[in-house]
């Protein structure tokens, strides 16, 4: 779930599965997920248990949540800057406008 290209139900029909091949399963992730904060949500018995992982470390290998069992679910968070990255083009035509806009008034009033 989240920032990947495919999001979905995915079956895993081998022993084991971990969490990158199950991201590469989904087409890997967007441009806009933060892979430093990916997030493992595991069904217990005493409920459920979450597990956040850095895709980017190396002690992702040794994590418990490595490893994915059934039922698990993943997350990948959006990156906190999404908005500002997904309008920055409507940003930068506004400010160009406006600084031509200027430079006309001013070329004007002369």
């Amino acid at each position: 779930m989240g920032e990947v290209r495919n999001p979905g139900v995915y079956y895993n029909y081998s022993n084991s599965i971990n969490v990158i091949e199950a991201l590469a399963m989904a087409n890997g992730n967007t441009d806009f997920a933060t892979i430093k904060n990916v997030m493992v949500v595991r069904s217990c018995p005493e409920g459920n248990k979450t597990f956040m992982l850095d895709l980017t470390s190396k002690n992702i290998y040794s994590s418990e949540a490595f490893y994915l069992h059934p039922n698990d679910n993943i997350i990948v968070r959006p990156d906190k800057h999404k908005n500002v990255q997904i309008n920055s083009q409507a940003y930068s035509l506004i400010l160009s406008s406006m600084s031509v806009l200027i430079a006309v008034l001013g070329f004007v009033l002369r």
